[in-house]
């Protein structure tokens, strides 16, 4: 096997046509493929919003990638060949052309058809991308993987190659580390992998925020060790086949679960599947399905395997840019057209850069220099530029005038009024909460009243007894809870003094939609200035839980702004976007909110 095919070989997004998975046999196995067609149907299917759990696909793929570059390093050694320089030379030979050509192409589009805020985000994800370390950029940036905001972002997804790569750079130090002092290299290696899969999943249990576990490859490692450990149990050794071996992992796993109090099924349904993967690779070691299928079904899924990294490169960028620019409601015509978009530029990709690259080195060479020096500086300049390519007055973002997050900056002033209250006439008002709160107390900044109050600003309620004592208004917003409950979530202080209670005010929450772009991108229509988007589920719900609770002392953010239809606005009445990010107000937003709201209902200072 040369090394091109080699590299080929060992990463489970590649074709497996030159390499053997049964032991001692030779010939392409046909189930191989099948695998990995379900994961990346499954991990499509998810980031078009079609299958709920579809994102555990991609564990799948780290426990097929375990069990590859174990056998392909364990295979190398017997030979006497094994260089861990040229291994990470053909790991970047088979990855970084299509992230490279990735980056490039969704620069491109992006430069035409974003928001400022979207493309500069997107400029940092490229530069992330091509060096591998998007899981990082995206645990910083973003932290929830699982938030409306990811399936605008055509490289978000790339955080898994960042973990891939970074699993190359290490697991085969540990490797090289136990055969030069191991006399019994295959049984020893076994032990100590079983030994960093034990220590990675118990990290895994006990660690308690779900961003740093998703993003990092120490609480994935178990994943790839589960492949590794498949195929050394398959060797022949008789220590490691011992009978008892079952029964010691078993217990291994109960007690990793018994240090968590609680399971969470998120976990468990990633145990399960990293368990059904390993289950179905020790079939495919075992099967014989090295003939070519003859049904059309097994024929497809087998076809979409050998594509599978071409599919998994083009698939996010694809729905992404769909949704933003012509429909974030997709129905099933949007979907069809995006799944022939899918499988017509996977298939290009496939044949022309996985194919016909890689298989010379030359080629190879430019086409990647090119694409790196090209995409990473424009990256650079869109960022150094805050993405503002164009004037967008519906933001006040004019190209003369490059500031970086200036909407930020303005809902973040409000962090210093957090100071005490000064004894003079106007009226105290006490603001307390996250962001939210803080665009509330912009509306009062904004208002007719500004001049005549002062407001006192706290992102914690802790400690406030003697300002809310203080205070003629108290304004809550109340985050992080499935409804809006007064009884429950007030500060105690407040829930339990009537005095304090009856000047309390609860904000209501607010979204305009999920994304700008493709209000953005209708800029061309004669009623772009009156287009409207539908309240989301779950702000509707807390909405009318909100009103039922506070009564006259809810501040409904949404009732404000809604149409007969039960749409809301996203234009204020000068045509300036009321929400930079469709959820924090611009000062437009700001100052629209402050002239229709009724300020007076809440209290009247003139």
């Amino acid at each position: 096997m040369n090394y091109m095919n080699a590299s080929v070989a060992e990463n489970s997004m590649t074709s497996f046509k030159n390499i053997s998975p049964t032991p001692g046999g030779g010939g392409r196995n046909y189930f191989f493929d099948y695998l990995k067609g379900i994961a990346i149907i499954a991990v499509v299917f998810y980031h078009a919003g079609l299958l709920k759990y579809g994102y555990l696909g991609v564990d799948l793929f780290f426990v097929i990638n375990g069990y590859l570059i174990t056998k392909s390093i364990i295979n190398s050694y017997e030979r006497g060949n094994f260089s861990y320089f040229s291994f990470l030379i053909r790991r970047c030979e088979r990855l970084w052309p299509l992230v490279l050509l990735l980056g490039t192409v969704s620069l491109v589009c992006g430069y035409f058809t974003m928001l400022p805020d979207d493309l500069e985000n997107l400029a940092q994800s490229v530069v992330a991308s091509n060096f591998f370390a998007n899981n990082i950029l995206a645990y910083i940036t973003t932290g929830n993987y699982w938030d409306v905001v990811q399936s605008y972002k055509p490289l978000m997804h790339t955080w898994y190659l960042g973990i891939l790569l970074q699993f190359y750079l290490v697991y085969p130090l540990l490797i090289i580390i136990i055969h030069y002092f191991s006399k019994k290299f295959k049984i020893d290696l076994f032990f100590i992998i079983c030994i960093i899969t034990f220590i990675s999943l118990t990290l895994c249990v006990i660690q308690s925020k779900d961003s740093i576990k998703f993003y990092f490859l120490q609480y994935r490692f178990f994943e790839f060790t589960a492949g590794g450990f498949l195929f050394l149990l398959n060797s022949e050794s008789s220590v490691i086949k011992s009978k008892n071996l079952f029964w010691v992992i078993t217990l291994c796993v109960v007690l990793i679960l018994s240090i968590s109090n609680t399971i969470n099924p998120d976990f468990i349904r990633l145990l399960a599947v990293v368990v059904l993967s390993v289950t179905a690779l020790s079939y495919a070691q075992k099967c014989d399905a090295k003939t070519s299928p003859e049904a059309l079904p097994l024929k497809l899924l087998a076809s979409i395997g050998l594509g599978t990294y071409s599919i998994y490169i083009w698939h996010q960028p694809i729905l992404a840019f769909y949704r933003y620019v012509f429909n974030n409601k997709m129905e099933v015509s949007d979907f069809i057209i995006c799944f022939i978009l899918i499988i017509f530029i996977s298939l290009i990709s496939y044949i022309f850069v996985e194919k016909r690259l890689l298989k010379n080195k030359v080629s190879f060479f430019v086409f990647s220099i090119i694409l790196f020096i090209a995409s990473t500086a424009g990256a650079i300049y869109l960022y150094m530029i805050a993405g503002i390519v164009r004037d967008v007055p519906e933001l006040d973002i004019y190209k003369n005038n490059v500031r970086r997050g200036i909407h930020a900056e303005y809902c973040d002033r409000v962090y210093k009024m957090n100071k005490d209250f000064v004894n003079d006439t106007r009226k105290k008002i006490l603001v307390i909460g996250n962001s939210f709160a803080r665009d509330w107390a912009n509306i009062l900044l904004e208002s007719e009243y500004a001049s005549d109050i002062q407001i006192s600003y706290s992102y914690a309620a802790d400690g406030l007894e003697t300002k809310a004592k203080e205070a003629d208004y108290i304004f809550v917003f109340i985050s992080g809870q499935t409804t809006v409950t007064m009884k429950y979530n007030l500060p105690l202080y407040i829930s339990s003094n009537k005095e304090l209670l009856n000047k309390t005010y609860c904000i209501g929450p607010k979204r305009f939609g999920e994304n700008n772009g493709m209000i953005y991108n209708l800029r061309g229509q004669s009623n772009y200035h009156h287009l409207s988007v539908e309240i989301d589920q779950e702000t509707a719900y807390n909405n009318k839980i909100g009103k039922i609770e506070w009564g006259d002392k809810y501040i409904d953010m949404m009732g404000s702004i809604q149409n007969e239809d039960g749409t809301v606005r996203v234009f204020t009445s000068d045509g300036k976007f009321i929400a930079q990010d469709c959820r924090h107000l611009t000062q437009a937003g700001a100052k629209y909110y402050a002239s229709i709201i009724g300020l007076d209902r809440f209290f009247k200072i003139k």
